[in-house]
């Protein structure tokens, strides 16, 4: 009897203390398959159950601890081996080498996408709660707006980031991870982003959306630094990788983006050019430049500057080299006013081994290419008119106008400020809905969803999408 409840201890110690890995090839394609090699044991694209569009398997008897995973490219033809199986590799040498961890009370997901893209993320066990998030509700877009154009209107720096964190300081704040991320980006010194954004993440009612707070910060290592502050609190971590090829694996690594000092003095040399021809110029020598690379970000700020969209294109497809978060640059697609720019940038992405934009399935529909998104002029003049109005009806009924006009388009960015301005969140709702078939990018219309406190009117939103689209 003793040995039996040995062995039946060990063996519940084994189950409690296994990690769940789901390996998903997302969206595997019959042009390219991978073979994934972890601990010895492999695992096919090719050989692999979809679910729901998506091929995984789960790994359940990886202990916590070291484990390695290498990637294979492989051809159509192996479908005759087992998953699970210690197969030797099909081709000889890896696209991509990693040793990642497992810990106790945590699921490990690694998704290897068709385009070369293989990302891990870590989250708590069904049984663990995140760190204090419950029961918080974030403050109310009255209120947010309202400290936003405080920090906003401060002349100072010092005074932005003291009012900043006074705010995640008061114990009866709290914020969603949208907020925190808007709040940020009015700060400009990179290590004062990095504290408060620690300082934030106790106060956020989202913690799982915490990570779109990492793009504010423009290196490599103050995004790490606070992914492993969200892990010491309790959080989830993640990381993203590309591996379109060998050399992918560590080609960008180091790739450090320009200090927020000497990207400013660059920006200000730029536009202060009064020819256009000295403009772009300033951006070509800069991209030349072998020791300097960008943010997508900076990148986005520095092409805004190039007026002509042909220039300002031959600019993105040399500044795609010398970007230290490859990952993000098919965000600079929003730079382009033709779907034949957006595309032919898409495309230069995808031959130089990146990834391809993840909002192709909208924004290259030819119903959308003659789309071009209310000019800065117009649209500060329209927000300013609505703005102005003393009753929120006025304001309500501005915004309406504005959505039913025929002639007029709107950015997601340009829709979220004037639904900002609106009180009522059953008005919002009902204006968001008018203002998608007035979207530009409706690509990202579900970016909106952040506009609203109550997650009943964050589905109600994604739900009309979805019927949209069919």
């Amino acid at each position: 009897m003793k040995i039996l409840t040995t062995i039946l201890t060990s063996f519940l110690s084994l189950y409690l203390t296994a990690q769940n890995v789901t390996l998903t090839f997302a969206g595997a394609n019959n042009n390219r398959n991978y073979q994934v090699v972890i601990d010895g044991n492999s695992y096919y694209s090719n050989n692999t159950t979809a679910n729901n569009g998506r091929k995984m398997v789960t790994i359940s008897n990886l202990t916590p601890g070291s484990h390695s995973l290498e990637v294979y490219e492989v051809g159509n033809n192996n479908s005759t081996y087992s998953n699970g199986a210690m197969n030797a590799p099909v081709s000889g040498e890896s696209i991509y080498s990693k040793t990642f961890q497992t810990r106790t009370g945590y699921d490990m997901n690694i998704a290897v996408r068709p385009n070369g893209l293989v990302s891990f993320s870590e989250k708590r066990g069904k049984k663990q709660q995140q760190y204090g998030s419950q029961g918080r509700v974030p403050m109310s877009s009255t209120s947010f707006n309202q400290l936003y154009q405080n920090v906003r209107a401060k002349r100072y720096q010092s005074e932005k980031i003291s009012l900043v964190k006074t705010a995640f300081n008061t114990t009866s704040n709290n914020f969603t991870s949208s907020q925190v991320r808007q709040l940020l980006l009015l700060v400009n010194a990179e290590n004062s982003r990095l504290e408060l954004a620690k300082l934030a993440y106790l106060k956020v009612t989202d913690p799982n959306n915490f990570t779109t707070v990492y793009d504010v910060l423009n290196t490599e290592a103050n995004r790490d630094a606070l992914d492993d502050y969200v892990v010491l609190k309790g959080g989830s971590s993640t990381t993203t990788v590309n591996t379109a090829t060998a050399d992918n694996n560590a080609a960008y690594t180091n790739r450090v983006a320009m200090s927020d000092a000497s990207f400013n003095q660059l920006l200000q040399k730029v536009q202060g050019h009064f020819f256009q021809s000295n403009r772009i110029e300033e951006v070509k020598n800069a991209l030349n430049t072998s020791n300097n690379y960008f943010s997508t970000a900076q990148l986005r700020q520095l092409l805004s500057v190039i007026a002509n969209e042909g220039e300002r294109l031959a600019l993105t497809k040399l500044a795609y080299a010398r970007a230290s978060d490859p990952y993000n640059f098919n965000q600079l697609g929003e730079l382009f006013s033709s779907q034949a720019s957006r595309d032919e940038l898409n495309n230069y992405i995808i031959t130089n081994g990146g990834a391809v934009n993840s909002n192709t399935g909208y924004n290259n529909s030819t119903s959308y290419s003659n789309r071009t998104a209310m000019s800065d002029a117009s649209f500060n003049q329209l927000y300013q008119k609505a703005s102005n109005h003393f009753f929120q009806s006025s304001v309500v009924t501005d915004v309406k106008n504005a959505f039913s006009t025929s002639t007029e388009y709107f950015s997601t960015e340009q829709v979220k400020q004037l639904l900002l301005l609106v009180k009522s969140e059953t008005d919002r709702l009902a204006l968001a809905k008018l203002a998608y078939a007035k979207a530009s990018d409706p690509g990202n219309f579900s970016q909106l969803s952040s506009v609203f406190t109550t997650q009943a009117n964050k589905d109600a939103l994604i739900a009309y999408i979805r019927t949209q689209q069919q």
